[in-house]
């Protein structure tokens, strides 16, 4: 195998136009100026991974994962009972408990767009039309916090309050009192919630009128009448709440990435979530460095890749996790790969199809009477063509040979 090229692939480098995102993977593609191509049909290009540089800003939250939170409020009497459940979807994040933690309080934001600090519902919004326009209840806890003590995570909101007119309150039955913070179990949040210590299989939880499962956390309130020009309102002073979590965090970093190339052919077994299965992988990466900290991957040894069609003119590479739910745009990368061919001193003299350069003719029913036993294909010398070739297997094409009569 003889080197005849070294690709310096930095992220920096790579046009931002070329940078595409799917399924929070990035892929970063260029053009070679000079494209490398074999000189004959049975010559091979091969790739190889020389080294890898990145700094790790790999997060292993994604924008798959999501919060639902929610409050449930009810009427005066607590007859009429209704509930507003808002998805708060997670951003490409990493699973460390302060960065973590900052992504909740300063990211992630619902349908409406904002953030659970400032998700609110007016008395408006719920129908009431007396001058109380500007009183209005959060729908959700404020912040997520982290305790170094335990390792648990706990929601937490400051205490508010409202007000609302007396003979409005008590003429309607439309619900405006919050009763409950809401968060809802699903499928798709069984990962992010156990990761957080949220919620575990074997927990025990409540069901809506509609059998959603959730999680319920009472809120404690007190009342104050007031007048106010003359008009009585009743206001609603709600505690602190502050909601602790059953178990504490389990956060998993990533373990590896793999660099896949779209120009070679699929060889290597990779894992994904499921199953090992061929790919187009390059190089498999373990992460040894904490997040925040650049690390230098150097395999033991080269692994060779062919190139498609003995021909290379651009690059396409793209880091995965074994979910492809990882966003590595963020991190910075600097990969050297090898660009190799296949050493055939003698590919001038190659004539022929292929199939005939790679087997030795073996002894059929014309040769029989003619080819002496020791000159059989497995007693024959080969050219260094086709040692090149096929190496020092001398297997002829037609596996039974037949022996000729004596």
């Amino acid at each position: 195998m003889e080197e005849i090229a070294l690709l310096f692939c930095s992220s920096r480098d790579t046009s931002r136009q070329s940078q595409q995102a799917n399924l929070g993977v990035s892929r970063y593609q260029t053009v070679l100026d000079t494209p490398l191509a074999v000189d004959h049909q049975l010559e091979e290009l091969f790739l190889s991974l020389k080294s890898f540089t990145f700094t790790n800003f790999f997060y292993n939250s994604s924008k798959s994962q999501a919060f639902y939170l929610g409050v449930e409020y009810s009427d005066y009497s607590n007859s009429n009972v209704s509930k507003k459940v808002y998805s708060y979807q997670c951003s490409e994040g990493y699973f460390d408990e302060n960065s973590f933690q900052d992504e909740y309080n300063n990211f992630l934001i619902n349908s409406k767009g904002d953030l659970p600090r400032e998700s609110t519902l007016t008395l408006t919004e719920l129908g009431y039309t007396g001058s109380h326009s500007d009183s209005y209840f959060p729908t959700t806890f404020a912040t997520l916090q982290y305790t170094t003590k335990n390792g648990k995570f706990f929601f937490q909101r400051d205490p508010f309050s409202f007000k609302v007119r007396e003979d409005e309150m008590r003429s309607y039955n439309k619900p405006f009192i919050p009763r409950k913070y809401i968060i809802e179990l699903y499928a798709e949040t069984y990962d992010l919630y156990d990761n957080l210590g949220i919620y575990r299989p074997g927990d025990n939880y409540m069901l809506d009128d509609n059998n959603i499962r959730q999680i319920e956390i009472p809120l404690k309130y007190k009342t104050i009448s007031q007048t106010v020009g003359g008009v009585k309102y009743i206001k609603f002073e709600y505690d602190e709440v502050i909601y602790e979590v059953n178990y504490p965090c389990y956060l998993r970093p990533l373990d590896y990435i793999d660099l896949k190339c779209e120009n070679v052919e699929s060889t290597n077994y990779s894992s994904n979530s499921v199953q090992l299965s061929v790919s187009k992988t390059l190089a498999r990466i373990p992460i040894m460095s904490q997040f925040g900290q650049t690390q230098t991957y150097i395999p033991q040894y080269a692994t060779y890749v062919p190139v498609i069609s003995g021909k290379l003119s651009s690059l396409l590479l793209t880091l995965e996790d074994s979910k492809n739910e990882v966003n590595m745009q963020k991190s910075p990368f600097l990969c050297e790969i090898v660009v190799s061919q296949k050493s055939m001193k003698d590919i001038t003299n190659a004539e022929g199809n292929v199939n005939e350069l790679r087997h030795l003719p073996p002894v059929t029913f014309d040769n029989r009477m003619t080819q002496d036993k020791l000159e059989f294909a497995q007693r024959q010398d080969m050219s260094s063509l086709q040692r090149d070739l096929y190496g020092e297997n001398k297997q002829g094409m037609n596996k039974r040979i037949r022996r000729p009569y004596i």
